[in-house]
């Protein structure tokens, strides 16, 4: 699902969530563990609520199924460190403190607890409960059956940017492993494929297997240890449809919430049952009532490690599904939100750069998590340069492995006309003829002639890392913030730069008499040796005569 972390982050419901990359990069090689000593419920007979509808006229109908909190396992699919699309990164993150709080209560009842970030299980190589699962006595897999219903709505890998409007978010790729917000216990297991999932199921008498996570018209259904797949192994299979999103391509405000609806409907019309999960635990006596665990959703999303950029004005939708009834109340100036605060009641209108904070409230008082966005307008498009600092020769040029003072073949200097990996410039799907390709951290020091009038330029992360699988794999690190500097004062600079954004705009003044101007390419965090960079369309506009 995805988590991206830098993106993203719900804003503060995970202290920034919509995964912040920050957060992937520093917390996401440690282990994650919960005391298994959560508080002693246990066992009971759960009386699930199982809700189907008619294949043909939709109607609901709702089972009670009988079942020992023994033989249930929850299984969550693809709660990944990583996505390429920042509004599903905020759509995951916001089912995090839900799924964490669900977790502790079915620790209690003996639920056992499965995590599957399917893509990326081996992330978890070495750590107790990966090692646990794969030390599963070998059970055979039950045959499968030719249970093979209709297409989905909406299916299909890949999905789309559900951010809509300028800019979408370019498909990459990084995840590697479960986001590290999910809490992980000492008892959990991580699972890799349905033979794995199997071999638990048959140690633990297991036959009932609530699915979480998303989306849900893709990989929680699809995946080889997801519910299509195990149903038809014989399993009973049903989708907690309170912690569930579906991944589909922006269309309208409100779609992704509708896609979502429709996706869940789908599944209890042709696949099997849903339920509430939470509903479930209240029953049992499991849930904390003073627990807050929802946060509103936006679209599009942007963080503060990864911006959503627009030109002129920019369409904000709110709205908090998990919370029917509850006021979003928020701000536009960066300041906590408060009951007195504005009250949404349709679609924001940004017209500048925007920090959005929001939350929940109900009769006054606040029943849920915050949830902050970044917003960022581009300057305007600037004119092509007189001269270009490719055809001049720096006064002084420095990268992280590269000085004048020390230079071998195999670390080049920077690239004149051409990417630092020897490719064309090419930023965000457009190749440029003039520019210079680097290695951040770096700068490029040049003399300012009297003739200069203005500095212009577009700067950005390198896109030679999606040409092939490997480098597509390392997409998620890459974080840049790019800075003008005249003689020692910062002109101008970017928000942080992430790999297929629209390149950032510079359009500078050079104030009479200035020396000499830096372009800088500074790195956000730890130093990461694939940030490469390049300035295009880059040099000075002369004053006219």
């Amino acid at each position: 699902m995805n988590l991206d972390q830098t993106q993203g982050q719900p804003g503060r419901t995970q202290s920034g969530c919509g995964w912040l990359v920050v957060a992937v990069l520093l917390l996401g090689l440690l282990p994650f563990r919960l005391s298994g000593a959560e508080g002693a419920s246990g066992p009971r007979i759960l009386e699930l609520q199982l809700q189907r509808r008619d294949p043909k006229s939709g109607a609901v109908s709702i089972t009670t199924e009988r079942v020992a909190s023994t033989n249930v396992a929850i299984v969550m699919i693809d709660f990944w460190n990583y996505h390429w699309c920042a509004t599903w990164v905020g759509r995951a993150g916001v089912m995090i403190p839900r799924m964490n709080q669900a977790l502790v209560e079915a620790r209690k009842l003996g639920i056992t607890v499965v995590h599957a970030p399917t893509d990326c299980s081996g992330g978890h190589a070495g750590t107790p409960q990966r090692e646990a699962m794969a030390g599963l006595a070998p059970q055979p897999l039950p045959k499968p059956s030719d249970f093979n219903p209709p297409a989905p709505w909406g299916l299909g890998f890949g999905g789309g940017c559900m951010c809509g409007g300028p800019y979408t978010c370019a498909a990459n790729y990084g995840w590697t492993r479960e986001d590290p917000r999910l809490l992980i216990a000492e008892t959990d297991f991580v699972s890799s494929g349905p033979h794995e999932l199997n071999n638990l199921c048959v140690a633990r008498g297991i036959k009932h297997l609530i699915y979480c996570g998303g989306a849900a018209n893709m990989c929680l259904l699809q995946k080889q240890e997801a519910m299509l797949a195990m149903i038809r192994h014989g399993y009973h299979g049903m989708v907690a449809r309170d912690i569930t999103e579906a991944h589909s391509e922006f269309t309208a405000p409100g779609s992704a919430d509708r896609a979502t609806q429709k996706s869940v409907e789908y599944i209890e019309k042709l696949i099997g049952p849903s339920i509430h999960l939470i509903e479930e635990l209240r029953k049992a006596g499991c849930w904390d009532e003073q627990a807050l665990v929802d946060a509103p959703i936006l679209v599009p999303w942007g963080f503060k490690l990864r911006p959503k950029f627009f030109d002129t004005t920019l369409t904000v939708s709110l709205s908090i599904p998990r919370q029917p009834g509850a006021e979003v109340r928020y701000t536009l100036d960066g300041t906590e939100p408060t009951a007195d605060s504005a009250l949404y009641s349709s679609a924001l209108r940004l017209n500048d750069t925007t920090t959005l904070r929001c939350a929940p409230f109900r009769n006054g008082r606040r029943i849920g998590l915050e949830s902050e966005g970044h917003f960022v307008r581009m300057p305007a498009k600037p004119p092509r340069p007189d001269i270009f600092i490719s055809d001049l020769k720096p006064r002084k040029m420095n990268m992280a492995i590269w000085s004048e003072w020390y230079a071998e073949p195999s670390r080049p200097d920077p690239r004149p006309d051409g990417a630092y990996d020897g490719g064309p410039l090419r930023l965000r799907g457009v190749n440029y003829k003039k520019g210079m390709g680097l290695r951040a951290p770096s700068h490029l020091i040049y003399e300012v002639k009297p003739e200069f009038d203005r500095f212009v330029a577009r700067a950005g992360v390198d896109e030679g890392l999606l040409k092939n699988d490997t480098g597509r794999e390392r997409a998620m690190y890459p974080h840049v913030v790019f800075k003008v500097v005249i003689d020692g004062r910062v002109a101008a600079e970017s928000p942080v730069m992430r790999i297929s954004q629209e390149p950032w705009r510079f359009n500078v003044p050079i104030p009479p008499g200035s020396r000499v101007i830096s372009l800088a390419a500074a790195h956000v965090g730890e130093f990461n040796p694939g940030e490469l960079v390049q300035w295009v369309d880059a040099g000075f506009i002369l004053k006219p005569k």
